[in-house]
């Protein structure tokens, strides 16, 4: 080898030896990351859930009113944002599920909690409540840690994978 080549043949990173799993039919997972594959879009990950409700909770629909549950926007007396989805389950109580296509922290759990507190304000009756959902790529400690501090009803879905969702929370 030249001179050159061989620094810089010295200097790059070992190659990884893990052993690629198999995740279904022929399909291999890409590591930890392998959700960055899956949807390039946070978008794509929202419209993929929608039409798979079920396998967050069974009996799970999209809220409709005048407006269907995608993109829910929370207006009144301004806008503060777009609900991902908003659902509604068999009981007819409102769900308020925030989609991050990467590593979730502590900022995701807040912004759920804001359109969870706009939803009982104005969408919701005496006596209702609201339950929440993350679902993330990844789900960091901190965040996990904080979920576990709120005494809201809210659960935590990783999907590193599409067709797989684990609840982590």
């Amino acid at each position: 080898m030249s001179g050159k080549k061989a620094k810089v043949e010295r200097y790059r990173a070992p190659k990884r030896t893990e052993p690629e799993k198999k995740v279904g039919k022929g399909a291999k997972a890409i590591g930890p990351h392998a959700w960055r594959a899956t949807f390039k879009h946070e978008r794509n990950m929202v419209a993929w859930l929608i039409e798979r409700l079920e396998l967050l909770e069974p009996g799970l629909d999209l809220y409709e009113d005048v407006r269907p549950g995608k993109e829910y926007p929370c207006k009144m007396p301004r806008t503060m944002g777009r609900i991902d989805i908003l659902a509604q389950d068999r009981r007819g109580g409102l769900v308020v599920i925030e989609c991050k296509l990467g590593t979730a922290g502590p900022r995701a759990l807040g912004q759920l909690l804001g359109y969870m507190g706009w939803v009982l304000e104005h969408l919701c009756t005496t006596g209702e409540t609201v339950r929440g959902m993350l679902v993330v790529g990844r789900a960091s400690k901190m965040l996990l840690c904080a979920v576990r501090a709120v005494p809201l009803p809210i659960a935590v879905y990783e999907c590193p994978l599409r067709g797989k969702l684990e609840r982590v929370a």
